[in-house]
């Protein structure tokens, strides 16, 4: 499939798209999210503000861990971009309270090591008469407050997480009460109480998320009205932490019970408690107002069709969502009150404007599945009884538009029992009364280790030809042929990824695989390489790329064909620098707002989730790329994420779970998926054989790879989890195993080869993993790059779940700027220009548009529209701070005498560590070892390199840091980045880690930098390659 954009970009290799951080920042806007807005506080202009909250300098641009660790080269603060503006005035006397304030407590981002960032910074206490004084000089008083988690780290409900701190506290309440006017906006990733809201006098409150490296642009636009916001919300928002039915059933080890069942976030508010709800789903506010108006609705067969008159009533521009919601009968098995089926967004209106939207929906996709028997056991069922359709802009705002009366129930599906509980427990359950009972939830009947020896698998026949891959793709050869000249040793290698920061592929990215050793190198196997990340392209070798705004901003858009278009730049993105696969989207369900995670995810509703990951996945397609759906499944929690077991009910992990996996699957094709870390009624979900095999491929026809989470455990049933018992994971058909260092050594000293000889994993099973991943890299620009051919997309027609009518939004343009009167070189969907060869703009001109100058002259803001659309250009001048410096002065080694290297092969040389060049303060040898107490450390060497080649770098280094922790460090030459290593945390074992350096006969630099603390290095050697 071609689409619009592939014939006007042009990526630079090796440097972040333009045009990707253009449309990051409009994706941002459309993200941000206006809950309350008092007398119409909002938008600002001509006002004077003062800007209260240290988070004002320090713009969360995402959650921690390995979905937000982009690297970018500037992340503007939302202070800087409110004061480049001509319509606010500033503050200057409070803004230099906390500039003071902030120099002598800058931002902390915890030890350095995995996970310790606070959830907050530390916020300053701030005089009475500073507040009092300021609200005598200004008209509004804005307070940010800032919250981050991530990744191996839940959010609390205590103060300076889920809760305000005190000094918080204290703020807010003293700017509301001396201001005429309060605005609070969230810079968080996740929910937090707004409780403050029934106790003081709040008359603005804004969810900006993160929204990315631009998200300050995004969110400074929104609030001086250049863009009308119309995010929604997709989790519901109750009064209290204690509200949400999972609230007694999170954060526990071991073991967690989903007794709410399919009961999830607004599905069980809408039935159970409407009281509790603070702000309902769906929900959020414009600065104008619509109404939305029924025209049609139509029913074939099983397809009901809306058509939807949309107009614009107010005063302003915008856009609004159209949202449709389904009442099924309570019947045998019982619903919640309402279920989202349908959502579509106009574009923007102008007052008076109006447009119509169409959506289709297939009935038979909304089926409940009976896992009891009470119906049909098993099967997807819909029971008579009139199915009812409401339509609005939120859960709480919509009215009645039609039903579907079923005169008998019907089976629309037969399926099997898959992962059913193991022990029994209760669930949730209406009555008629709509009340909160119990029921048994059914157990497992089918014997897992039978199921798995009834699933009989081809066998392709072995030979021992010479053939490479390349014949396949040109369809030369059958796969089956190919895979049966394979050795059982390759098969393995293949099962293998190798990372992180693997030197086979893009420096510091997650993951090498497929060609991962020379024999399949020389069989056609291209070796691809994969990357986090949901926010953008994760590198720790430093290499910049584009942040993206959090999934949770993204699915507060509601708009589909806005998402794919920005992942399918992302997608040039990731070709820019030599990826083929990308670890997101990440699709697990909001089932508690605490998940620290929950930032990299889209919502508590799976449609919303599916259909948001599907366009994830389609606009990567478009761009020839792969996401990857993750994380496979019921990973709902950070707390002991690799041991707790899920406990969820057949029909649960079908509608509520498995649901958006499902919806991304049959409705993009996805190629890609990632199972999770932790196990699901026993079993891990990177060797459960009845999800990976029987669901996944069996039912729902999946074609593309499985791989594991990064250094996953994987069991057999009733058996303890492991990390290395490969053999179960293949079995299972998940087909890679991430990652070990060395995939020909098996340097994981995984199962796969011993179990095969013992005869517990067949020929076979090996086969067929390899098919999957062979085809998957047949479609690789990686495998084209190895054999030197055009670049041709797999074409992979997706079959939409919910149908709507595409806009085809067209943003205006700007044909001519002219800056002190030099043109500027405009590109296409380009709309941030940062201009560093001019230091001020004393001349600006345009061919269309509203110029907003900032008072100091290094910013411009040029604010277009044609017809419905707007579109604002970012125009900075001069160059951003660098605090970067050369390690070593290079000039000083050629007076040098340096220990020698490299006059043989295979000798190494074990460097002193004590003889060091220079190092930083917090990098401390004690015991002839290198401490490393605290982040962004380095210690610098000399050597002499006798002659030129591949040099092997070798670190014998631990960590106090336990399992999944990603400890990053990076080795430089004469002060050049070479090459990131990371690893995992080790508990204090020492392990070796490798480098792979070309360096030029003479005198050089090694610098060894070091991203995180708790790092020990015992031994240093270097040796030349032979």
């Amino acid at each position: 499939m071609m689409h619009k954009f592939q014939d006007k970009i042009q990526f630079e290799p090796m440097k972040p798209l333009n045009e990707l951080q253009s449309l990051s920042r409009l994706a941002a806007e459309e993200g941000v999210l206006l809950l309350h807005n008092q007398n119409n506080l909002l938008p600002l202009n001509n006002v004077n503000v003062a800007v209260f909250g240290r988070i004002q300098f320090d713009y969360y641009k995402s959650g921690t861990g390995s979905g937000g660790l982009v690297n970018v080269e500037y992340v503007p603060s939302i202070i800087e971009i409110l004061k480049s503006t001509s319509k606010l005035h500033v503050d200057e006397h409070v803004y230099n309270t906390y500039k003071q304030w902030i120099e002598h407590n800058p931002f902390d981002a915890g030890k350095g090591s995995w996970a310790t960032e606070p959830w907050m910074q530390q916020e300053m206490p701030l005089d009475l008469e500073v507040i009092k004084a300021a609200s005598m000089r200004n008209d509004v008083g804005i307070v940010i407050i800032g919250r981050t988690a991530g990744e191996d780290k839940d959010n609390s409900p205590v103060k300076g997480s889920y809760y305000l701190t005190d000094i918080e506290e204290a703020l807010l309440e003293n700017v509301s009460k001396y201001f005429k006017k309060t605005l609070v906006i969230l810079n968080t990733g996740n929910l937090i109480d707004l409780s403050f809201i029934d106790r003081l006098k709040i008359d603005g409150l804004v969810f900006a998320w993160h929204g990315g490296e631009h998200g300050a642009l995004a969110l400074v636009d929104v609030l001086l009205g250049y863009s009308s916001p119309s995010a929604k919300l997709p989790i519901s928002i109750a009064y209290n932490i204690e509200d949400y039915p999972s609230y007694r059933n999170f954060g526990q080890k071991g073991e967690v019970v989903y007794e709410e069942d399919i009961y999830v976030g607004y599905r069980y508010f809408e039935t159970f408690a409407k009281d509790r709800v603070r702000y309902p789903f769906g929900f959020g506010l414009s600065y104008t107002t619509f109404d939305i108006k029924p025209l049609s609705f139509k029913v074939y067969k099983d397809h009901i069709y809306f058509e939807v008159l949309v107009r614009n009533t107010g005063s302003y521009f915008g856009k609004e969502v159209v949202q449709v919601y389904l009442e099924k009968p309570q019947g045998k098995l019982g619903q919640p009150l309402r279920e989202l089926v349908a959502f579509n967004k106009t574009g923007n209106l102008n007052p008076g404007e109006q447009q119509v939207l169409k959506l289709e929906i297939d009935l038979k996709k909304y089926a409940s599945f009976d896992d009891s028997g009470r119906v049909f056991k098993h099967a997807y069922i819909l029971e008579e009884g009139a199915y009812k359709f409401y339509l609005g802009n939120s859960i709480r705002e919509s009215i009645f538009v039609g039903d579907v009366e079923l005169k008998e129930t019907k089976i629309v599906s037969k399926s099997q029992e898959i992962n059913a509980p193991t022990h029994e427990f209760l669930r949730i359950k209406p009555n008629l009364n709509l009340e909160v009972m119990y029921e048994k939830v059914p157990t497992r009947e089918t014997n897992y280790n039978e199921n798995i020896r009834n699933d009989l698998l081809e066998r392709f026949e072995t030979n021992s030809l010479a053939l490479n891959l390349m014949d396949v793709y040109n369809n030369k050869l059958d796969l089956k042929t190919f895979i049966g000249s394979l050795s059982i040793d390759e098969l393995i290698y293949l099962t293998r990824g190798e990372g992180m920061s693997s030197p086979k592929v893009t420096s510091g990215t997650a993951a090498a695989f497929g060609g991962v050793t020379d024999e399949l190198i020389e069989k056609g196997i291209a070796i691809a390489c994969a990357a986090d990340g949901p926010s953008g392209i994760r590198m720790d070798s430093g290499y910049y790329a584009t942040s993206l705004p959090i999934g949770t901003a993204l699915a507060s858009s509601f708009n589909l064909e806005l998402i794919e278009s920005l992942y399918e730049f992302l997608g040039y993105e990731l070709r820019a620098y030599n990826i083929d696969m990308v670890l997101a989207p990440g699709m697990n369900i909001m089932r508690n707002p605490l998940n620290g995670r929950n930032f990299e995810y889209f919502s508590e509703d799976p449609l919303l989730t599916g259909l948001m990951a599907s366009s994830v996945t389609n606009g990567l397609h478009y761009a020839g790329l792969s996401g990857t759906l993750k994380h496979l499944y019921g990973n709902n929690q950070e707390t002991d994420r690799t041991n707790v077991n899920a406990i969820i009910s057949g029909r649960a992990q079908r509608e509520i779970y498995l649901k958006p996996f499902e919806i991304a699957i049959k409705s993009s094709k996805a190629k890609a998926i990632m199972t999770s870390y932790n196990p699901v009624n026993g079993i891990w979900s990177a060797s459960n054989f009845e999800v990976n095999k029987k669901l996944l491929r069996d039912e729902w026809n999946f074609q593309g790879i499985v791989v594991t989470d990064w250094w996953a455990k994987m069991n057999d049933f009733g058996f303890p989890a492991s990390l290395n018992n490969t053999k179960a994971m293949i079995v299972s058909q998940n087909d890679v195993y991430m990652v070990v260092s060395n995939a020909k050594e098996n340097s994981a000293n995984d199962n796969a080869k011993s179990s095969y000889l013992n005869q517990e994993l067949k020929l076979e099973h090996l086969q067929h993993v390899a098919k999957n991943i062979l085809n998957f890299i047949m479609y690789t620009p990686a495998f084209s790059r190895l054999h030197q051919i055009d670049f041709i997309k797999e074409v992979r027609p997706f079959d939409p779940w919910v149908k709507i009518n595409k806009l085809g939004v067209v943003k205006p343009t700007l044909n001519r700027l002219k800056i002190n009167g030099n043109d500027v070189l405009l590109k296409p969907y380009v709309s941030y220009y940062h201009l560093k060869e001019i230091d001020e703009i004393y001349s600006i001109e345009v061919d269309r548009g509203m110029i907003d100058l900032s008072f100091d002259k290094t910013y411009a803001r040029i604010y277009i529209t044609s017809g419905k659309e707007h579109q604002t250009y970012h125009i900075r001048v001069g160059k951003l701070s660098n605090n970067t410096s050369e390690f070593v002065d290079l000039c000083k080694l050629e007076e040098m005498k340096l220990i020698q290297v490299g006059a043989k092969v295979w000798t190494p040389i074990v460097l002193e560590l004590e003889s060091y060049l220079e190092k930083s303060s917090n990098l401390v040898l004690e015991n002839k070892q290198l401490n490393v107490m605290d982040q962004n450390q380095h210690i610098s060497y000399a050597l002499e390199f006798m002659e030129n080649g591949k040099y092997i770098i070798d670190f014998s280094i631990s960590s106090s840091e336990l399992g999944t922790a990603q400890l990053p460090f990076s080795v430089y030459v004469d002060n050049k980045h070479e090459t990131t290593l990371t690893i995992p945390g080790t508990g204090n074992n020492t392990i070796v880690s490798r480098a792979l350096v070309i360096i030029k006969k003479g005198k050089h630099s090694l610098t060894f930098k070091f991203n995180k603390s708790s790092i020990t290095v015992s031994k240093i050697s270097v040796e030349r390659h032979g």
